[in-house]
């Protein structure tokens, strides 16, 4: 150890003087113009936007569905008209056809992202079933010539319409789903819970359909109006027979006709007050 270093003093040491440099074996590798400057640590951030496709971009910038399936099935004659000019037949009125095909085509664009894992399984050759989620596994799903997830049945042999016997599947987290709760809602003149359960399974199966109607339901403002909450009525005061004590088998209330002839009275028992009519009743003396 060199002993020259411990018999410094920290005070004598310049930061310009060779003879220090030498003595510690340091180089220095900063300039002068650099001593006096602030060092500060930089932060960079970065924010990065998902890309969505065209069919996410409507439903998020538009809250009817109605004006979606407009927009949709324009996108689409635009389309249908770019692959073939000549056979493009020119509608001024958007058809029934086109707003159902629109439809088609916004829940198979939900599907894809609420079930990804489960259309990629079964799009293969030998689907393995029991992979599914269990919910899913029991419905019996199946996809259609258009890719879109179906649920099975044993409703085949049915004169019901395709979509009645196997209706789409729908994700319950997605907005798609609460727009046609919404759409179904208003179409049908804002009616309650369990029909508009009935009304969207002709078509659609949505899990925990009952939890997902009842809070998009809840946000109806008319709804909200029309039902407000009832006023509970004071309740009368207690009839003679249920506060004072009467005998058993004695008449305590009776039940006069229009032609002003009882034929039903109420008789305390033992058990309690029983209703018993007239005809079955004996005359007993009363002392």
């Amino acid at each position: 150890m060199d002993r020259s270093l411990t018999q410094l003093d920290p005070l004598s040491f310049d930061k310009d003087s060779d003879s220090t440099i030498k003595i510690l074996g340091l180089q220095s590798t900063v300039s002068d113009d650099n001593l006096d400057l602030e060092k500060r640590k930089i932060a960079l951030l970065v924010s990065s936007v998902p890309r969505l496709s065209l069919w996410d971009n409507l439903l998020t910038k538009f809250s009817s569905l109605s004006k979606i399936l407009r927009t949709c099935a324009y996108v689409l004659r635009f389309v249908s008209y770019v692959k073939d000019p000549k056979g493009f037949d020119k509608r001024s009125h958007v058809t029934l056809k086109e707003l159902d095909r629109a439809l088609l085509i916004l829940v198979k664009e939900s599907q894809k992202m609420s079930f990804a894992k489960e259309l990629a399984e079964l799009s293969k050759t030998t689907p393995n079933i029991r992979s599914l989620p269990k919910y899913i596994r029991k419905l019996t799903p199946f996809l259609d010539q258009d890719g879109i997830l179906r649920v099975g049945g044993r409703l085949k042999n049915t004169p019901l319409s395709y979509d009645h016997k196997h209706p789409c599947l729908l994700p319950s987290d997605h907005r798609l789903t609460n727009l046609i709760i919404e759409y179904t809602h208003i179409k049908y003149l804002h009616p309650g819970l369990q029909t508009t359960q009935f009304l969207l399974s002709q078509r659609f199966w949505i899990p925990s359909s009952k939890r997902v109607i009842k809070k998009v339901l809840s946000s109806c403002l008319r709804c909200f109006k029309c039902n407000p909450s009832s006023c509970t009525p004071l309740m009368g005061d207690l009839p003679k027979f249920r506060v004072n004590k009467i005998k058993c088998f004695t008449k305590s209330e009776c039940f006069p006709g229009a032609d002003g002839v009882t034929r039903v009275v109420n008789v305390k028992t033992q058990k309690g007050i029983l209703r018993r009519p007239v005809s079955k009743l004996c005359l007993l003396p009363n002392n």
